[in-house]
């Protein structure tokens, strides 16, 4: 007969561990974030709950005191693309063609051809009758 038994495990012991946070819209999961190649997170690497480091790391963050120089970001790809797109739209509201006064322009005058009486613009088609005109007679 097979025994098995439960593994001892002290009081004090951890058994569990945390489950793993998934930020799913993380800002470095973004495509204009992502400098070089990609890799995958893996949201099984899981680590034990330790409710102390958690607790002193919130503490060392409210006493992190913030830098006296401001620090220079570079803008991405994203925002550059943004502020030209911007600039570009600035210059195509202030074109001169819409900025100009429209009454001004002058209009050309009505055509100068002036036909004379009657005058039909298409020959008339008895005068040329075609091709198959001859074989509607016989019908």
């Amino acid at each position: 007969m097979k025994q098995d038994r439960f593994p001892l495990v002290s009081d004090d012991e951890i058994m569990l561990t945390k489950m793993p946070v998934m930020d799913l819209y993380d800002e470095s999961d973004f495509i204009s974030n992502i400098k070089g190649d990609y890799r995958d997170k893996n949201y099984l690497e899981w680590s034990p709950i330790n409710e102390e480091e958690t607790v002193v790391s919130s503490v060392v963050n409210k006493e992190s005191k913030p830098s006296s120089e401001p620090k220079k970001v570079e803008k991405t790809y994203a925002e550059l693309a943004r502020e030209e797109a911007r600039a570009d739209l600035k210059k195509k509201r202030s074109a001169k063609y819409l900025t100009q006064d429209v009454s001004h322009t002058r209009r050309h005058n009505g055509s100068t051809l002036v036909r004379q009486g009657n005058q039909p613009t298409a020959p008339f088609q008895k005068e040329n009758p075609g091709e198959f005109a001859k074989f509607s007679k016989n019908l």
